[in-house]
């Protein structure tokens, strides 16, 4: 059985939206990456998970591994990001998806921010990644 390891950064920023949903009036916070320092990834369960954008065994050093033909200077175009997530699925327990924000009680995605406030190294739950993965890919 293969071993997961977490993939994190000590260095980034989240905002915490105040959101409201136009459908049932619902008043929320929700927590996205700010500044394209992280990525976040929704899980089947609806947990989220981020992944750091830079470094090693970040987003962009995982597209270059997993996506055939695609450079770091390349366009993240929405079928290079689809087969990215159908790759990510095999070095990773968890089904993910792309983050979006949904309300939480009825489950519409018409929401509205109503305030953003952001902060630093607020603790998130970071994306797990099979070590086998990494031994083939030095």
């Amino acid at each position: 059985m293969s071993q997961y390891i977490e993939i994190s950064s000590n260095n980034y920023c989240v905002e915490e939206l105040r959101c409201l949903c136009t459908k049932c009036k619902n008043m929320f916070s929700e927590y996205v990456p700010s500044n394209y320092e992280l990525v976040c990834f929704l899980l089947e369960n609806g947990e989220k998970r981020f992944l750091p954008t830079y470094g090693r065994y970040g987003y962009l050093d995982l597209m270059d591994r997993l996506i055939d033909k695609w450079e770091h200077n390349d366009k993240i175009t929405e079928s290079i990001r689809k087969r990215f997530i159908v790759e990510l699925q095999k070095i990773t327990p968890y089904k993910v998806m792309a983050h979006k924000i949904k309300c939480p009680s009825c489950g519409s995605y018409h929401i509205q921010i109503m305030r953003r406030n952001l902060q630093s190294n607020t603790a998130v739950k970071w994306l797990e990644i099979d070590m086998d993965f990494f031994d083939q890919c030095h």
